[in-house]
């Protein structure tokens, strides 16, 4: 298709969605499409630089869960500022795609947008939890610095692992690489359990009524085609570590791009009998395992950033 006839097309769904913006060069443009994952009322508000009649405008739109899909023209590799918007009664649960979250800043994501290219972000709504966690006790690192985590796990034959602070290539800058290096010549496994530094003592602090936890993940450079790295969020009270697992979309780390994932919603009687919500001091972390079940040496590299676990009393 032409540049032209591409522009003409554009600029008839912009006018579809009532955007009221202009075609402009088609080499100084880009499309972002935002996906709203909820119900009717809740939405994601955008604002970015697009082209215009009179050239280089600031412009915002609002795309809603009744929506379901907002496109809308934007100037190459602009800055695109998302904010989730949940309706009455909802929280916002995850981002995905081609934004990246906001550290320490949930329902806010980034998009740098890129010529002749759709850059898609999802967001995805849901009901609250629970009542009472509206100033939540928020645990979280993103891993700007080095915050002294400690990686444990059970010396095994044929494999072991390595953890470091990296202060680039993170989402954004900083983040935490984690390896898994196989020997080979037979098969083998392997769990390690990070733990942080942060504690919460519910019998000083208040009793926990669910828990909400979130991650971002990668696996830049998988060895084989097919390799994943198992996810994982632990608490860890008396000694004992409880651990739940973390499905990504695809349900195992695989993704070679940073993807945020969640587990929400934890309540004692999910957490139990690991884990007493009345008790004394918890300390948070996550956990990834990852198997070898040929004889072939390689290495998994995989990191983590913006770590955030939210204390709901």
């Amino acid at each position: 298709m032409s540049a032209s006839r591409a522009c003409l097309g554009l600029i008839a769904l912009i006018a579809a969605l009532g955007l009221g913006l202009a075609c402009a060069d088609g080499d100084d443009q880009a499309t972002v499409q935002l996906v709203v994952i909820g119900s009717r009322e809740d939405s994601i508000a955008a604002s970015y630089r697009a082209p215009c009649p009179t050239g280089i405008c600031e412009a915002s739109s609002v795309c809603a869960a009744a929506d379901g899909t907002c496109s809308f023209a934007v100037e190459t590799q602009s800055t695109v500022r998302l904010q989730a918007r949940p309706a009455t009664g909802r929280r916002f649960a995850s981002w995905s795609g081609a934004c990246s979250p906001v550290a320490g800043v949930p329902d806010s994501a980034t998009l740098i947008s890129t010529a002749h290219d759709v850059a898609q972000c999802r967001g995805e709504f849901a009901p609250v939890v629970t009542a009472g966690c509206n100033n939540p006790v928020v645990i979280e690192d993103d891993f700007e610095v080095d915050h002294g985590w400690t990686a444990t796990w059970l010396p095994t034959e044929g494999v072991t692992a390595s953890a470091s602070h990296q202060t680039s290539g993170g989402n954004p800058d900083g983040y935490r690489q984690m390896q898994h290096i196989f020997k080979g010549g037979r098969g083998a496994s392997i769990f390690v359990y990070h733990a942080f530094q942060a504690t919460y003592d519910p019998s000083t602090q208040g009793t926990i009524d669910h828990v909400n936890y979130y991650e971002d993940q990668v696996l830049p450079n998988p060895p084989f085609a097919g390799a994943i790295v198992n996810t994982y969020f632990t608490m860890r009270q008396n000694r004992t570590p409880t651990i739940f697992v973390v499905r990504p979309p695809n349900a195992a780390l695989a993704n070679t791009e940073w993807e945020r994932t969640s587990l929400l919603g934890l309540t004692a009687a999910s957490a139990a009998p690991g884990v007493d919500f009345a008790g004394g001091p918890i300390t948070f972390g996550y956990g990834r395992a990852s198997s070898n079940t040929s004889l072939d040496a390689f290495t998994v590299t995989h990191g983590i950033d913006n770590f955030r676990v939210e204390i709901c009393r």
